[in-house]
């Protein structure tokens, strides 16, 4: 039975070490590696437009998307089907916009907190971010060490 379990935690760690330093899809691969940034998100739903043009960037349930695109001011149309533990929340054509810095990984985990001056829950991504050389790990230790901030989303409320 140890056998077992020491065996699942390999397979384990091999599985977050390879989807963490594999590029799903390349935007544009005639922009150099230097000029870009890469995306990883889980569990949040599918990206449907990439600054006004149609994509079809599809998460398998479950599982994670990497994506690599220019840096820069950004700004992303989702279908969001993502939970906080508490609720879980669906929406069509949510944007939200980010300024993408060269050189850097993000990681974009559902979030959301709740605004006591305006009474309401804001919901968005937990922007996490890494040098390009670092790799994710699952760690909520090392999650919060890279986290950035709380971004909402542009056009999502909830009542």
């Amino acid at each position: 039975m140890k056998k077992l379990w020491v065996l699942a935690g390999s397979v384990l760690l091999f599985f977050s070490c390879v989807t963490s330093n594999t590029v799903g899809t390349v935007f544009d691969d005639s922009i150099p590696v230097e000029q870009t940034a890469q995306i990883w998100f889980w569990n949040a739903g599918t990206i449907t437009a990439y600054n006004d043009i149609t994509v079809n960037w599809k998460e398998q349930f479950g599982s994670a998307k990497t994506i690599q695109i220019p840096a820069g001011d950004t700004l992303l149309i989702w279908d969001i089907k993502a939970g906080n533990g508490y609720a879980y929340y669906r929406g069509k054509d949510i944007a939200f916009r980010y300024n993408f810095l060269p050189q850097k990984k993000y990681l974009l985990m559902f979030g959301s907190k709740y605004d006591e001056a305006e009474e309401k829950v804001i919901l968005g991504f937990r922007v996490y971010t890494y040098e390009s050389g670092e790799e994710f790990r699952s760690s909520w230790k090392d999650r919060n060490a890279h986290f950035t901030e709380l971004v909402p989303f542009l056009n999502y409320q909830v009542n």
